[in-house]
């Protein structure tokens, strides 16, 4: 998963610049073209953008379409390492049951008769 892409204002102009990075990757004339290549950055890398408003406030985070494909994989497959978890103890508790039914039952032998004489 690559860096988190941030649109901010930069003077009179927008800026694209990576999370944690101290050069802007790219500067444009309106927002809506920086959050087009924003965008196009956080497909690749499976990331997320982040917009700055007018006034200088961050919007929520944007996921790209490809990370929340990734995420709904790793949650349906988590989701189903939890089940698959739960329902391994209770085979084997049910095996134990069977097993034991499967057992011939105990019974007491009655003395042997001995023949009167």
């Amino acid at each position: 998963m690559g860096k988190d892409q941030y649109v901010v204002k930069h003077g009179d102009q927008w800026a694209v610049k990576g999370a944690g990075n101290v050069k802007i990757t790219k500067i444009f004339n309106t927002q809506k073209e920086a959050m087009e290549y924003a965008k196009t950055i956080t497909e690749n890398q499976k990331s997320s953008m982040t917009v700055q408003s007018k006034t200088g406030k961050f919007r929520a985070k944007e996921a790209s379409s490809s990370k929340k494909a990734d995420d709904k994989k790793k949650a349906a497959a988590q989701k189903e390492a939890k089940a698959a978890a739960k329902a391994a103890p209770k085979a084997s508790e049910a095996s134990k049951t069977t097993a034991k039914k499967a057992e011939p039952p105990k019974t007491a032998k009655a003395p042997a008769k001995t023949a009167k004489k």
